[in-house]
């Protein structure tokens, strides 16, 4: 089969040389078929530098790492490592105000998803009921175990995980020293 054969080998349907060993005349048909057939389908195989040929299949990497490629800036890009590690596209420092949180990821989500999970770090305290808007998708209600804030659970500049539930946003991490303090006094007392 011409073109190449899978290892890194290329051959054409006719070699020039045995056709001359042979008296076989150079025809049309014969170089059409070296030329337009088995080297641009050769071709055709092979990735460009500039992504000009896209892959139609999955690329085997022979336990071959892909090296110094550049940070993802969109969703269908694979994270680098050091993205990973640094929490790249999970970690962010919220803006916003009046117990409306914004977080302006990069790259942006395009929806919303159950099990999506973001950390951020609060730029102002809640002092209410609170949202949070994710790339600009629309804002969804905060909760802790189920249940709207009501003021005094997050501090400016406290590390703030959560999850979205499908409706809203849950906070996954602790919320603040006085919160839970007092949190822990009123279980004490319902309890006695």
């Amino acid at each position: 089969m011409a073109g190449w054969d899978g290892v890194g080998n290329f051959t054409v349907t006719y070699n020039w040389e045995d056709d001359k060993a042979n008296s076989i005349p150079i025809t049309a048909a014969r170089v059409e078929q070296v030329t337009g057939v088995d080297i641009v389908g050769g071709l055709n195989n092979c990735r460009t530098l500039d992504g000009q040929n896209a892959p139609t299949a999955a690329l085997p990497m022979a336990t071959y790492n892909h090296t110094n490629v550049g940070n993802a800036t969109a969703r269908n890009e694979y994270l680098t490592m050091g993205q990973y590690q640094d929490n790249g596209g999970v970690y962010f420092t919220s803006t916003g105000s009046s117990n409306a949180y914004v977080l302006a990821l990069s790259p942006a989500i395009t929806a919303y998803a159950a099990g999506q999970e973001f950390v951020f770090n609060a730029n102002f305290a809640n002092t209410g009921s609170a949202t949070i808007n994710v790339s600009g998708l629309g804002a969804k209600t905060l909760q802790y175990a189920g249940r709207n804030l009501v003021g005094g659970e997050i501090d400016s500049g406290q590390i703030v995980k959560i999850v979205y539930d499908g409706t809203n946003f849950q906070i996954l991490s602790n919320l603040n020293d006085e919160y839970n303090s007092l949190n822990i006094l009123l279980n004490m007392e319902i309890l006695s």
